[in-house]
């Protein structure tokens, strides 16, 4: 899965296009999202101003090495089967702006004529908590804050699983699905957001003929921030036909594809003129996601709606899923 910041634009009476440089913590927020309910709205929602003295080094960076908030004015999903396209917009003189430091801005225009030396964009898992995880310099370019101004984001979020008549939803910064709780006080919403319930094989695109629910199947082997994956078994489904002979010690082959360990075969284990494992019809790893929402703090609950990603596969025997979540340099 490949993560790309598409632009990063300044909009005045002219329009500068940048590329900002995106931390390895929201690398590693995108991964954990995937299988962990804890992780939720990875979108930028704040756009972090620097005036007048240069960065020396835009990585990790936090809020209070800017001067001030912009916050989100509109944001929107453009989606197909194997892509994720977010776009942000942030417009000060819409919204207000906000200190850094804390607190809102009460008079904008003392902050017009001042030249933008860096911008950085942040998520917010609380009103309280900003997590810089994008940052462009700017100091090279003539840019002024303005009363006009406003800026633009684009990222594109892409992977080589596909999803039938639909899109990888996993790899959305943020979620357009809610669910409507009636409550004393009226209607409430609440934010769904998918996270992996299983993985499975088969033979056509979104339909497993094997499946592996995750924590009682088969467990999450977490590689690094940004991997993880399972330890599958694959190419030993009985798709062919073995002879009346064929055994593994008492064992009747062929083995069934839910192996917890690895068994060893008698020595003379053969099936017609070929050796096993018997060959796969298998052409597909699939993992299915599952929608959530969150009612309180750590109170989880899942809904009956799911999707499910493809991913063409021809490995056979034992072998190793790993899922990576990499930033585009291009």
């Amino acid at each position: 899965m490949i993560v790309k910041n598409e632009y990063v634009k300044i909009k005045t009476d002219k329009e500068v296009i940048l590329h900002n440089y995106i931390y390895d913590n929201y690398l590693e927020f995108i991964t954990k999202a995937q299988y962990d309910k804890d992780i939720q709205n990875l979108s930028f929602e704040d756009c972090f101003i620097k005036f007048d003295t240069p960065f020396e080094d835009i990585n990790n960076k936090t809020r209070y090495d800017f001067d001030i908030i912009v916050p989100l004015t509109n944001k929107n999903l453009t989606t197909s089967e194997t892509t994720i396209e977010a776009n942000y917009t942030y417009t000060p003189n819409k919204a207000g702006i906000y200190k850094a430091s804390g607190g809102r801005v009460d008079d904008i225009s003392e902050y017009y004529g001042k030249k933008i030396t860096a911008i950085g964009f942040s998520i917010s898992f609380d009103a309280q908590e900003y997590i810089i995880c994008a940052c462009v310099d700017t100091s090279n370019y003539s840019n002024y804050f303005v009363e006009n101004i406003s800026f633009q984001r684009k990222d594109v979020f892409s992977s080589d699983a596909s999803v039938i008549n639909g899109s990888p939803l996993n790899l959305a910064p943020f979620s357009e699905k809610y669910i409507i709780k009636p409550t004393d006080q009226g209607n409430r919403y609440y934010d769904c957001y998918p996270v992996l319930y299983s993985i499975g094989l088969g033979t056509k695109r979104g339909e497993m003929q094997e499946e592996y629910i995750i924590g009682q199947d088969v467990d999450i082997i977490v590689e690094s921030d940004t991997s993880f994956g399972f330890n599958l078994r694959k190419g030993l489904e009985s798709n062919k036909y073995p002879s009346q002979n064929l055994y593994a010690g008492s064992n009747l082959y062929p083995l069934p594809l839910k192996v917890n360990k690895e068994l060893h075969p008698h020595r003379r284990l053969y099936t017609g003129s070929g050796i096993v494992p018997l060959l796969s019809d298998y052409k597909y790893i699939m993992y299915k996601y599952r929608y959530y929402y969150q009612e309180h703090p750590y109170d989880y609950k899942y809904i009956d709606e799911y999707f499910i990603t493809n991913l063409p596969n021809d490995t056979k025997g034992l072998f190793e899923i790993v899922t990576k979540i990499e930033r585009s340099d291009v």
